[in-house]
């Protein structure tokens, strides 16, 4: 099979591929405490938002000439914290076990780097979720969740070692409490606590929690945070 041509929507924008990325994303985040209004796309993914606010990319896998979907992965830029996100990988059930997800992985961590490049600075980290198997069991979104974060390690993920509290989501059915935190890069070595303290801290501003510090959540994980100089584990590591 040839290559996958490899299309970030924010560069090249594309209705039909967004719609069909939708559509995907849909079938495979089942639980509504995990989604987003994707109403809420067009604007981060084609405008220029003031921080807190990300700016969004998304990379989509497509065949050609057919341009079908194969998959795609939507992940946001922190500026203030210089920082990025992986939101929502996704893979057509045929199009699975042929290093999509890889090329993905590796295509947004690419363009995070040149986002802070961009930026006149350098990333320090990108960030990821993934539902944790002791608490929702087998069952989850499409993918079983013990699968799905044994695949996410084989892409070079580590776990934060914090008890991780994901803020309501707009559209979501409020805060979700049985999700991992999960680092991508740096790939290997330490991963500050004041790095992950400083990302939170503009995410939770950036989904609509103004203040931080007086969120009860977000101080718990401040104070796992607080002064380690490595808050990375492996993802097997409980």
């Amino acid at each position: 099979m040839p290559d996958p041509y490899l299309i970030d929507l924010r560069e090249h924008p594309n209705p039909a591929l967004l719609a069909a990325f939708e559509d995907l994303y849909r079938r495979t985040f089942t639980d509504p405490a995990e989604r987003e209004d994707p109403a809420q796309w067009p604007p981060r993914l084609y405008g220029e938002l003031p921080a807190p606010q990300p700016r969004m990319h998304l990379l989509v896998a497509v065949d050609e000439p057919g341009r079908n979907l194969l998959g795609g992965i939507a992940f946001e830029y922190y500026r203030d914290s210089r920082c990025g996100l992986l939101t929502y990988l996704v893979i057509a059930a045929d199009s699975r076990r042929r290093g999509l997800a890889r090329r993905l992985v590796q295509g947004a961590l690419a363009r995070l780097q040149q986002e802070a490049q961009a930026h006149g600075s350098s990333l320090r980290g990108v960030f990821a979720e993934a539902e944790d198997p002791d608490q929702v069991g087998p069952d989850g979104n499409a993918m079983p969740p013990r699968e799905r974060l044994t695949a996410l390690a084989r892409l070079g993920a580590r776990r934060i070692d914090v008890p991780y509290v994901q803020p309501a989501l707009e559209g979501g059915s409020g805060p979700c409490r049985h999700l991992l935190l999960l680092v991508f890069h740096p790939p290997s070595g330490a991963v500050p606590g004041a790095v992950v303290q400083g990302f939170l801290h503009e995410f939770y501003r950036a989904l609509g929690i103004t203040d931080p510090a007086s969120d009860a959540d977000f101080r718990a994980m401040e104070r796992a945070l607080t002064e380690r100089a490595d808050c990375a584990v492996p993802v097997a590591a409980r």
